[in-house]
């Protein structure tokens, strides 16, 4: 196996352009006060902790004060709507996560986070990583299958809803064998109960799991990404290796008010690509197995409408309807 690196920046970062350059230009009287940044999740976990790195440089670079406002609630949709909402001066922003991607299969929303949402800049990637019980007698993505088949309808696969639970419900319907679905509300329960064997196999991030899989009381069988990974559980070999197409990309962006000026989304494309070259972020991300991502902002509106369609997809061929 030959891993890559998961933190090593992509060139949509060291190489910002011509028209990046162009972008540092001052756009007058913006930013005139303080910038909230609104992360849909609560403070806590690899998102907050990337926002904060990602206010604390942006707030150093525009000479404004970046508050970061964690919006909980509805799976990510509070925060989201709250933003497309607000005045587009670009002094309200989102840190979006997948679930913009997501929720649209999952929930009637109030807003099209492809429509009522202008995209900044993709900040990270990070692929989910697929979990097993310390005594499952599976070791790698091949073995998993093999397990799965052999009992179908006897596994069970955890989750805690959104890209997780699809990613369940994507592995039980490319292994061709049904499987026990399990919700659970948080990844501490799932992971509890999972280390103690009371389900098989569970979907996460490879940071979240990482202090179970050093006490080996779980182990680490695959991840989502289209290559084997060197992830903070450990090198991973991919899921699609044994199960060809399973690819589930997650990611942090950027993104403003729909109709924010054209000029005030360039500036800030720029100092975010700017930040993201610094090491403090760098590291905040290496330490959450992100990999910074970068580049103009059609990098995050196609990441947008890519994974859209692709977690529509796997929704609806598992029955699923927004409600």
């Amino acid at each position: 196996m030959t891993p890559h690196a998961y933190a090593r920046p992509t060139l949509g970062v060291l190489l910002l352009g011509a028209a990046a350059a162009a972008a540092s230009q001052p756009v007058a009287d913006w930013p005139s006060r303080a910038i909230h940044l609104v992360v849909p999740l609560g403070a806590g976990g690899n998102a907050d902790a990337v926002a904060r790195a990602l206010a604390k440089g942006l707030s150093e670079r525009l000479e404004q004060p970046v508050v970061v406002e964690n919006r909980p609630g509805a799976a990510g949709n509070i925060g989201m709507e709250h933003v497309a909402r607000s005045a587009a001066d670009g002094h309200t922003l989102l840190f979006a996560v997948t679930a913009a991607a997501i929720n649209p299969s999952l929930y009637r929303l109030r807003f099209d986070p492809q429509v009522d949402l202008a995209p900044v800049a993709q900040l990270s990637r990070v692929y989910l990583a697929v979990f097993g019980r310390k005594d499952l007698p599976a070791r790698d993505p091949a073995s998993l299958v093999e397990y799965v088949r052999a009992n179908p309808g006897k596994v069970s696969c955890a989750s805690t809803g959104g890209a997780t639970q699809l990613a369940c419900l994507e592995l039980q319907a490319r292994a061709g064998a049904p499987m026990i679905q399990v919700l659970f509300k948080g990844p501490v329960q799932a992971l509890t109960d999972l280390a103690a064997g009371q389900v098989d196999v569970l979907v996460d991030t490879p940071s979240a799991a990482r202090p179970l899989i050093e006490a080996r009381r779980i182990k680490a069988i695959g991840t989502s990404a289209p290559h084997d990974l060197r992830t903070p559980a450990g090198e991973l070999r991919s899921l699609s290796t044994a199960l060809q197409g399973f690819v589930l990309p997650g990611w942090h962006g950027v993104f403003a008010p729909a109709g924010t000026p054209a000029a005030v989304l360039k500036r800030l494309n720029h100092e975010v690509n700017q930040v993201l070259q610094d090491r403090r972020l760098v590291q905040v991300m290496q330490d959450n197995g992100l990999e910074p991502v970068g580049g103009p902002p059609d990098v995050m509106a196609e990441r947008l409408r890519d994974d859209r369609a692709r977690y529509r997809r796997i929704a609806q061929d598992a029955g699923i309807t927004p409600e």
